[in-house]
């Protein structure tokens, strides 16, 4: 009995010796799903582009071509005038865009470093409502024609010239802008006659602003062009001798290294991309 007893305990104890130094079996692999790497999808940007617009440049902007630009970048209209303005001139705009006047030798003007000009050019002119007094009067109609196409007339002759029509001190005139960039400068030769500007409005669209000459609500409407098309229904209400042209501009713009242009709105604004 006992020699039995000892045996089985023996067994016993080999048994678990041989279990301690059997192989560990390998654990199951964990299957990880992968994190996707995030992507663009195709036509987006990774944040809106900062689009900057002087004054003068915003003025000119149909509201259409600004709705299509701001589905690529946000738009910052700048309250400034002048593309030298040390804020307009700093790196904190991936676009940058003026209108710079195109002088006698077809030579673009800008202060704007580095920068590249639009295809297109922007026009400037003035039509005059030849129904409304006092331009009703073919003498005076003809003395601010003079006066708007040539701002170094004598001022002493043609103030003598409106007095003898009538209007010594001059009169109000109504004006409704379209579009109109640095309006306060080419209305400046009206100064000559003492002629006095008074805005009305700002008209949404070409046909409010012919609306305002045709129901003589306006002495005139100044206004923003780039294609002849665009210049004709004022032509063709008021005359042609009554649509003053003003200026011609250039959009000119700058962008950043990393900044590509797809191409231009109909006016000539670059449309830009990363």
């Amino acid at each position: 009995m006992r020699a039995t007893y000892r045996g089985g305990w023996l067994g016993l104890c080999l048994a678990v010796l041989l279990m301690g130094c059997a192989e560990t079996p390998t654990p199951l692999p964990v299957d990880i799903p992968p994190t996707p790497t995030p992507t663009l999808e195709s036509g987006a940007v990774p944040f809106p582009l900062r689009y900057a617009l002087d004054a003068v440049a915003a003025a000119a902007l149909p509201p259409d071509e600004a709705d299509l630009l701001s589905s690529t970048a946000s738009i910052m209209p700048l309250q400034h005038a002048a593309a030298q303005d040390p804020a307009f001139d700093s790196q904190a705009f991936d676009v940058q865009v003026t209108l710079a006047r195109i002088n006698e030798n077809g030579e673009i003007e800008t202060a704007l470093e580095n920068a590249q000009a639009a295809p297109n050019s922007v026009y400037t002119s003035l039509a005059l409502n030849p129904r409304l007094t006092p331009l009703d009067d073919p003498s005076m109609l003809a003395l601010v024609r003079v006066v708007l196409r040539d701002p170094s007339a004598n001022t002493a002759a043609t103030r003598q010239q409106a007095a003898a029509f009538g209007y010594p001190d001059g009169f109000d005139a109504a004006v409704v802008l379209l579009r109109a960039p640095a309006h306060g400068l080419n209305l400046l030769p009206l100064s000559a006659l003492a002629v006095r500007p008074i805005i009305l409005q700002a008209a949404a669209s070409a046909a409010d602003a012919l609306s305002a000459l045709d129901s003589n609500q306006a002495h005139a409407v100044y206004f923003a062009w780039h294609e002849p098309g665009q210049r004709t229904p004022f032509e063709l209400l008021v005359g042609a001798d009554n649509v003053i042209d003003t200026g011609a501009w250039t959009i000119v713009y700058r962008t950043a290294p990393d900044v590509i242009i797809d191409g231009f709105t109909a006016s000539g604004y670059p449309i830009p991309r990363r």
